[in-house]
């Protein structure tokens, strides 16, 4: 099952591929949509996604001329702001506000309590699990005590390096956003 980013920052799903190859050619998913890989779990731009890849390609080709014989459409009303289903695949969230502009959207979780909770518990995981990789968090964790604490000279390594990601911005939450400071 697939989940999609939506630009508010919100998960939509799960749901599965004919799902998502419905929602590509209804529009309401782009090249640039952050979709999260059931295989991997990490997130990925839609264009990326190889069972998407193709319906993408299709999507984005203009539309046949329109014949005599067709039935003119109804007129679409023109929307503000970004599509709800599709964001930018950068290094910044947006999300709409009421008034049709966008602003930069941050997450509700802490920068120094992710990289004090990595600092003291990092061997543990339990920064992963506070940001929402809970695969990861699992991993740390199991890594250490399965080993009797003698896997704590990798995790510990693997919390350091995560501590100096989570200070320079680079490790997100579960949803991509920027940690708040």
């Amino acid at each position: 099952m697939y989940e999609v980013i939506g630009s508010d920052g919100n998960t939509y799903g799960p749901v599965d591929l004919p799902t998502l190859k419905d929602w590509v050619k209804e529009g309401r998913i782009g090249p640039n949509s952050r979709i999260k890989d059931p295989v991997t779990g990490s997130f990925v731009r839609a264009a990326d996604l190889a069972e998407l890849a193709a319906d993408i390609d299709a999507s984005s080709r203009p539309a046949p001329a329109p014949q005599e014989t067709q039935v003119a459409a109804k007129p679409v009303q023109p929307t503000r702001g970004p599509d709800p289903y599709s964001s930018p695949y950068s290094s910044q969230s947006h999300a709409m506000v009421p008034g049709g502009s966008t602003t930069l959207q941050k997450s509700n979780r802490s920068k120094i309590a992710a990289g004090l909770l990595a600092f003291f518990l990092g061997t543990l995981g339990i920064h992963r699990f506070y940001l929402g990789h809970t695969g990861t968090g699992i991993a740390m964790l199991l890594i250490t005590v399965l080993t009797f604490g003698f896997g704590a000279i990798v995790t510990g390594i693997w919390a350091l390096i995560d501590m100096i990601l989570i200070f320079t911005g680079s490790l997100r939450d579960v949803n991509g956003l920027e940690l708040a400071d």
